[in-house]
């Protein structure tokens, strides 16, 4: 990196007392041409209040060196306007008043929009007396930049934000966190999660299928399912006196195995009675009584 001092200049003449020895030594094609770029740089400096782009130049750029560097006398009408030149370190004893800058720096003690508005005021006049341009080859002033004013926190947003803070609570929220539900702490109406909603809806529909799959195996197999420590209703089993497995009531799970104890009972009695069978005889009696279900 090169090491760049900064010379202090002291403001010795007036942008018009400049511009006036710059008509004098140069052609007007050349100063139509640096006309044009320092109205160029005025109207940025105006318009862009804050910006520190466009208060430094570097002198070595291509465009400011055709247009306005090789003009003579332009770094003093841009040193009348308050810019101060800055030299390399590497100079040493060479005289800085003969050399090129490096860059042009218009530092804020140095900034006048006063002096900006005249210098501005001064081009504008001699490009139509001194140099014939018409009025409509220069650009016009630029606007003023527009000043937001902020308004004043209301009382009730005040109180609201004083009453909702807890010391005890982090405050800080993280976007990323939030876009994939994370709840915003600063606001209690959303203090449930995304995660959270969702599980509650989810819930919800288990709920609702276990009741519709409650009321569809009652009716089809006559069996109910209850959660631990819920006790379902009382069945009553009427078993006939012979001893026998006889009229089985009710839907419960005891009523199923009696009369499931009941079939193999009666099917052991046919195996018994019905004398000798072939395997093709008993396959035969199975597929009539499978069950195909869908």
């Amino acid at each position: 990196t090169t090491t760049t001092t900064t010379t202090t200049t002291k403001i010795t003449q007036t942008p018009d007392q400049a511009w006036s020895q710059i008509l004098q030594k140069n052609f007007d094609a050349t100063t139509k041409s640096c006309l044009t770029t320092l109205l160029k740089i005025i109207d940025n400096l105006l318009s862009r209040p804050n910006d520190p782009k466009v208060r430094s130049i570097r002198c070595a750029n291509a465009a400011f060196e055709n247009k306005v560097g090789r003009c003579h006398g332009a770094y003093d009408f841009l040193y009348s306007m308050g810019f101060v030149p800055k030299f390399p370190a590497i100079l040493g004893g060479m005289g800085e008043s003969s050399a090129t800058p490096e860059m042009l720096e218009l530092t804020p003690e140095n900034e006048s929009r006063e002096i900006l508005f005249n210098a501005r005021k001064v081009l504008v006049r001699s490009a139509t007396m001194d140099l014939g341009m018409d009025a409509e080859d220069v650009p016009p002033m630029p606007k003023d930049p527009p000043v937001v004013a902020l308004a004043p926190p209301s009382a009730a947003s005040l109180s609201s934000t004083s009453e909702g803070f807890n010391i005890y609570r982090t405050h800080s929220h993280n976007v990323q966190s939030a876009a994939v539900g994370a709840p915003d702490p600063y606001n209690n109406a959303s203090s449930v999660s995304l995660t959270e909603r969702q599980l509650k809806q989810l819930q919800s529909k288990k709920d609702k299928l276990e009741r519709e799959m409650q009321v569809k195996i009652e009716l089809d197999r006559g069996l109910a399912a209850y959660r631990p420590g819920n006790s379902g209703p009382t069945v009553e089993m009427v078993v006939s006196s012979s001893g026998g497995s006889g009229a089985v009531e009710g839907k419960g799970d005891s009523s199923l195995v009696a009369a499931r104890l009941k079939r193999m009972e009666e099917e052991r009695r046919k195996r018994e009675e019905g004398g000798f069978t072939t395997k093709a005889m008993r396959d035969l009696e199975k597929m009539k009584k499978a069950k195909v279900s869908k």
